[in-house]
Order: structure tokens, then sequence, then C-alpha cells
């Protein structure tokens, strides 16, 4: 039973890291469809029907346009636009939201502004710990975290811990990321850093 856990794990685990790059191929193949089928007439007119030069054309048009997007993305105008794209028309495929979710938890950058840090939380208070995300702290006692469950980070529970109950680690949020999506796999690391010396005093005066 537990082989066909382990391999169900791999599986699910290898598929997960496969498909932002089958999304990328899907994306790219069909950008590049639509390049070349605006392209060929053009072309055609100049009587040019070489098939290399047609795609050696349609490949750096790719490129530029690409390169245009990902500047214009780094500007506030640019980045608020794509939002505005994204939240009215991509919004509206099917799917497209869990997919972004899933994809964005592989990035730093999202996962860094998502939340605020890492932490080991005894959720039964029986010395069981949990990995966990903090996620806010809605008051002075308690902290909000979000325990994700492998290998699927984007799906968990929300819990409103008291601070007695949570130990912030000092680890990226990425890398513990990755230790989810791999079902556990170098979980050393959350034990391997100290907690910080704040939260020690403050669980110690309790």
């Amino acid at each position: 039973m537990s082989s066909k856990k382990s391999l169900k794990s791999a599986f699910l685990t290898g598929l997960l890291a496969l498909l932002p790059i089958g999304i990328l191929l899907i994306v790219v193949t069909w950008a590049f469809n639509l390049i070349a089928n605006f392209l060929a007439p053009i072309l055609s007119l100049f009587s040019f029907t070489s098939t290399f030069l047609l795609v050696l054309l349609t490949l750096v048009a790719l490129i530029i346009i690409v390169l245009l997007i990902g500047l214009s993305i780094t500007t506030h105008l640019g980045m608020t636009f794509f939002r505005w794209i994204e939240e009215g028309l991509f919004s509206l495929i099917p799917g497209y939201k869990n997919i972004k979710r899933l994809i964005d938890s592989f990035t730093l950058s999202t996962a860094s502004t998502s939340y605020t840090g890492v932490a080991l939380v005894d959720i039964y208070q029986n010395g069981t710990l949990m990995t966990a995300l903090i996620t806010e702290k809605p008051s002075k006692t308690r902290t909000t975290v979000f325990v994700p469950t492998g290998p699927n980070p984007t799906s968990g529970a929300i819990y409103h811990l008291l601070d007695k109950y949570v130990t912030p680690v000092d680890v990226p949020v990425q890398k513990v990321l990755e230790t989810v999506i791999a079902v556990g796999k170098n979980s050393n690391i959350l034990f391997a850093p100290k907690v910080s010396v704040k939260k020690r005093k403050s669980v110690s005066k309790r």
C-alpha cells in the first residue's frame, strides 16, 4: 500500500513539475502559429515562399513581442494594463485561475508577497508539527497561517492559532513550497534554522 502511495505521489509531483512547461509550450505554439498565419500572406505578396524564411521571421517576431511584453510589464502602466486584460479576458478561460495559482506557487516573487514567513505549527497541541506559511497577524495573541497539502501547495487549510503554537523558522517561502511539492523531501531545512530570538523570548514569558 505504501509503495502505491509513493508511486502516486511521485507521479503527481512529476505532473505538477511538468505542468508549467506544458502550458508554456501550448502558449508558445499558439502564438507562433498566429504570427506565422499573419506573416505568410505578406511574404507571398513579395513572392517569398520559403518556409525557412517564414519560420525565421516568425521566431524573430515572437522574441520581439515577448521582449516588449516583458519590458512593458515592468512598468506600472504596463502591469496595470496586463492585470486588466488578465482579469477581464483571461479569467473567462475555464480553469485559468486555478492554473495561474498553481504556477504562481512556483515563483519566489509571488510566494514572497503572499506570505510573510514560514513556521512550524502545533495545531493539535501534542507535539505533531506541520509546515505552515504565515499569512498575517490578526491580533496580539494569534497568528493566521496556511498549511499547504502536498504535492499541490495551492490547496490546504487556514488556521488562526495562538502564538505559542506557532514557531517561526528562518527559511525562504519558495524553499518550503519545494518541500511541499516533493511531499516532505528535504524538510530538514525547517529544523536547521534557529527560531527568531524575539519569538523565543515571547514564548518563554508565557
